[in-house]
C-alpha cells in the first residue's frame, strides 16, 4: 500500500539495521505455524549410524528453509507393535505445525485416518503396499535393492542373505520381496533372512543370526 520508492527505502533501512521479521507475528497474521512436523521412530544414539536418515533430514531442512518454514522434529522409541498417535495429535491440536511428513508407513497405518480427520495436510514418505488416501513420495530403493543383489551375483557370490528393519514397515517388505525375486531370476535360492524387532531395533542380532546361518 505504499509507493515503490518508499518501499525500497524502507527495505534498505531494514537491511542496514539487520532487521528480521518476527516469525511468531507472521504466524499470527497468516494463521499458520510456519512449521512442518516429523515424528521419527528412532533412538537418538542410532541416528548418526543411519546415513539415509541424516541425508533425508538435511534435504527436508534445506527445502523448508527456502520457503521460510521450520522443521518440528520429535523422536519416539521405535516399536513394531503399535503406531504412536499421541505425538501427531499433540502437534496438530496445539497448532504447532501446518502439515506432516509421515515416515515408515505400515500396510494398515492408523495415522492416515487420524490425520485426515484432523484436517492437517500430510505426505507419506514411502509406498504403503496398497492404495493410500494421502499423497505418497517414494524413492527408488526397490530398484536399488535389485542392483545390490545383481552386483553381488556378478562378483560370484551365491549365498546372499537379507537383513532388514521392522518387518511391519512396508519398505522392508518390498526390499525383501525384490531380494528374493532377483535371486530366483538368477537361478539361486534365497539365503537366510532376518529383521529387527523391539529387542533388537538396530538389527544387530538379526545380522549375526544371518551370518551364522549354515544355509
Amino acid at each position: 500500500g505504499v509507493a515503490d520508492d518508499t518501499r525500497r527505502r524502507i527495505l534498505q533501512v531494514a537491511e542496514d539495521l539487520g532487521w528480521q521479521p518476527s516469525t511468531s507475528a507472521r504466524a499470527l497474521r497468516r494463521a499458520r505455524a510456519g512449521a512442518i512436523g516429523l515424528v521419527l521412530a528412532r533412538n537418538p544414539d542410532e541416528l548418526e549410524l543411519d546415513p539415509f536418515v541424516m541425508r533425508f533430514l538435511s534435504g527436508v531442512e534445506r527445502t523448508l528453509t527456502r520457503h521460510d518454514y521450520a522443521l518440528v522434529l520429535q523422536l519416539i522409541a521405535p516399536t513394531r507393535r503399535r503406531i504412536e498417535l499421541a505425538p501427531y495429535k499433540r502437534l496438530a491440536g496445539a497448532g504447532r505445525v501446518d502439515g506432516f511428513l509421515v515416515t515408515d508407513p505400515q500396510r494398515d497405518d492408523s495415522r492416515y485416518a487420524m490425520l485426515i480427520e484432523s484436517g492437517v495436510p500430510a505426505v507419506v514418505v514411502g509406498q504403503t503396499g496398497r492404495r493410500c488416501p494421502l499423497p505418497v513420495l517414494e524413492t527408488e530403493h526397490v530398484a536399488g535393492m535389485a542392483l545390490a543383489v545383481e552386483h553381488l551375483i556378478s562378483l560370484g557370490h551365491r549365498r546372499i542373505g537379507f537383513v532388514g528393519g521392522f518387518e511391519s514397515h512396508e519398505h522392508v517388505r518390498a526390499r525383501r520381496r525384490i531380494w528374493r525375486a532377483t535371486l530366483r531370476r538368477a537361478g539361486l535360492q534365497p539365503g537366510p533372512a532376518a529383521c529387527a524387532d523391539d529387542s533388537d531395533p538396530t538389527a544387530a542380532a538379526a545380522t549375526a543370526a544371518v551370518l551364522l546361518d549354515p544355509f
